[in-house]
């Protein structure tokens, strides 16, 4: 499902107190056409979040640009915004064979 990064962070809010897992997030940033971004996730782990990031990639070619994104809920107040870390991935990991 995507959804916008307002609309992730938002939904972390609002079940911050529910969440017993992992307080890591792990979302796919998504810019399609290198134009409109799109957010995809969360996912369970990491793992799981490069897999959906190869099956675009294959999709897609060259024509979106993908981010991982990570989304820290942990120990925030719900005055504070979350902490939103944003990376990138190499030619060499799309190259190479999923784990």
């Amino acid at each position: 499902m995507n959804r916008t990064l307002r609309e992730s962070v938002r939904h972390q809010r609002e079940y911050r107190g529910r969440d017993e897992g992992d307080p890591m997030k792990y979302y796919l940033l998504q810019i399609v056409d290198d134009i409109e971004p799109q957010v995809h996730g969360p996912y369970p782990t990491i793992e799981r979040r490069d897999q959906v990031a190869r099956e675009l990639k294959a999709l897609s070619g060259d024509r979106d640009g993908l981010f991982p994104m990570t989304i820290s809920i942990a120990g925030f107040p719900d005055d504070i915004t979350p902490e939103v870390e944003i990376g990138s991935y190499s030619n060499a990991f799309f190259d190479a064979e999923a784990p």
